[in-house]
């Protein structure tokens, strides 16, 4: 099981603990490339591929995460534990109260693309089954779904379907990959004989008029510390929906399974539509959908 402690969930008092939002935006991103995905610049980006997973090689990661910002204009200051695994992820409140909730998330990329998520509900009472981004949007306010919330927690976004690479310098370049969205990914290295590392992903939401940027902070012996997760709209404003920073401790890496990708179900829940838990956010503790 993922380890709990008492703490503030996520899914509470967004109001009513004070906390500054983000106020300044991202640093500007770079532009004006050119294509650099065949002849002997695409020699690049074999070796980029292989630099943006290097720090990523466990298997699984356990850590605790507090998250800090805004979600749609309300500030949020709340701790949830998260596991991550290939083709794995669940989140879990912190809190052991009422709001308490747990979300386990499977996908993967063949031919069946599977994402499949369940979201036990306060009490351990209701579950709810859909894709994992509606349920992770449901509990964090941030339209993402398992793999790229998983990319975003560990600095190692995951990358499958056609790549194409973009130069706009020596020492700066970005992989674009083709999966629901495209996937850009802004890697630079300090030098030709240096690693190439990720400092910005930027990814759409499938149907909406919106994107999301990612940028990761500092790093702890390979381990992420902390990452920026900020909402895109089309007319370059970032930050609206979301501005979220995430602060990572008691990571494990690798980390035991023991029971960390099954829930505890009860022996008679009830399985609730999606639909009725927006609409009566109040009633499951879920203010970050309530109006």
């Amino acid at each position: 099981m993922v380890p709990r402690a008492r703490a503030i969930a996520p899914l509470l008092l967004l109001g009513a603990l004070a906390v500054c939002a983000c106020a300044t935006a991202p640093p500007r991103l770079p532009y004006g490339g050119h294509d650099a995905s065949s002849g002997r610049e695409s020699d690049s980006l074999g070796q980029a591929l292989i630099d943006s997973q290097t720090a990523c090689r466990s298997p699984i990661t356990t850590a605790r995460a507090l998250v800090r910002g805004t979600v749609d204009r309300r500030r949020i200051d709340a701790w949830f534990w998260v596991g991550a695994a290939t083709g794995q992820v669940r989140l879990e409140s912190v809190d052991t109260g009422p709001s308490r909730f747990a979300l386990l998330a499977n996908y993967s990329y063949g031919s069946d693309r599977k994402d499949e998520a369940t979201l036990l509900l306060p009490a351990g009472r209701w579950l709810v089954h859909s894709r994992s981004r509606d349920l992770v949007e449901l509990v964090l306010g941030v339209p993402l779904s398992a793999h790229e919330l998983k990319g975003v927690l560990t600095g190692c976004p995951e990358m499958f379907g056609g790549f194409k690479l973009e130069r706009f310098d020596d020492d700066t370049l970005k992989i674009m990959a083709d999966g629901d969205t495209v996937l850009e990914i802004f890697m630079r290295r300090h030098g030709i004989d240096s690693p190439w590392a990720v400092f910005a992903t930027v990814a759409g939401v499938p149907g909406r008029p919106i994107r999301w940027r990612a940028d990761p902070g500092e790093r702890s012996h390979g381990v992420l510390q902390s990452v920026r997760l900020t909402s895109l709209e089309w007319n370059g404003r970032s930050g609206r929906l979301f501005d979220l920073t995430f602060s990572l401790d008691h990571i494990q890496t690798p980390a035991p399974v023991g029971e960390l990708f099954t829930l505890p179900l009860p022996e008679s829940p009830e399985t609730l539509p999606l639909e009725a838990v927006r609409l009566n956010s109040q009633l499951f503790s879920l203010p970050l959908v309530a109006d």
